[in-house]
């Protein structure tokens, strides 16, 4: 198990810890790797204007293959709450939220919602983040 932490300032206050922790396992055929992530994010703000706080975590499995041509798919799946206030307030609650990336070029939404309050927002959370 390969294990990162990331420890990263806002421009004007607050920060954010980002844990990566990860296994690769690789055979003739290809590449298999477990990624598993956690964003823990702490009074974060971009130009006073917004501010997060609370955080999620994410689980990738992907798959690499050796041979030509060579193919890639991440599954990803994230769950967790990040608070925001500021000019807005609200929380972003993702409740298995899970979708595929296809070599980086074709993106599948599979499950899971991402919720703020009662309202559902997963559509638009697919089409300007995703």
């Amino acid at each position: 198990m390969n294990r990162k932490e990331y420890l990263e300032h806002g421009e004007n206050s607050g920060y954010f810890i980002r844990k990566v922790d990860y296994k690769v396992q690789t055979n003739n055929s290809g590449s298999y790797i477990v990624e598993k992530q956690t964003m823990e994010y702490n009074d974060y703000s971009l130009l006073g204007s917004l501010y997060f706080g609370g955080g999620w975590g994410k689980l990738k499995i992907s798959k690499w293959t050796h041979n030509l041509p060579y193919t890639h798919k991440d599954t990803i799946t994230i769950n967790g709450k990040v608070k925001f206030n500021g000019e807005f307030s609200g929380e972003l609650d993702f409740q298995s939220f899970k979708y595929e990336d296809d070599n980086y070029s074709e993106y599948k939404l599979i499950s899971g919602k991402v919720m703020i309050g009662l309202f559902d927002a997963t559509q638009k959370y697919w089409e300007l983040v995703i």
